[in-house]
């Protein structure tokens, strides 16, 4: 099984650019600033704005793992083309 260090990484060797996961969040990535308040928050309520969503993730190509995995429903409607495995 591959990790989800791995999988970010091979990700990223793709060219999917920044990928998202929990330790972005907790290393305080330059754009993850207030991402608890403003996009993981408000998915897990069911109150997002698509724009807002869209505008806070557009430095991640993609996302592994915790915080995105429990939102992957969420995410698709917003990403309606993204891929999930």
């Amino acid at each position: 099984m591959i990790g989800t260090d791995s999988m970010k990484q091979a990700l990223g060797l793709i060219g999917l650019g920044d990928i998202y996961h929990m330790k972005d969040l907790l290393r305080g990535h330059r754009c993850t600033v207030d991402h608890m308040q403003t996009v993981w928050s408000p998915l897990a309520r069911g109150e997002y704005n698509v724009t807002e969503i869209r505008k806070r993730l557009s430095c991640f190509g993609g996302g592994v793992d915790y915080p995105v995995s429990p939102f992957f429903r969420e995410l698709m409607d917003i990403y309606p083309n993204a891929k999930v495995v």
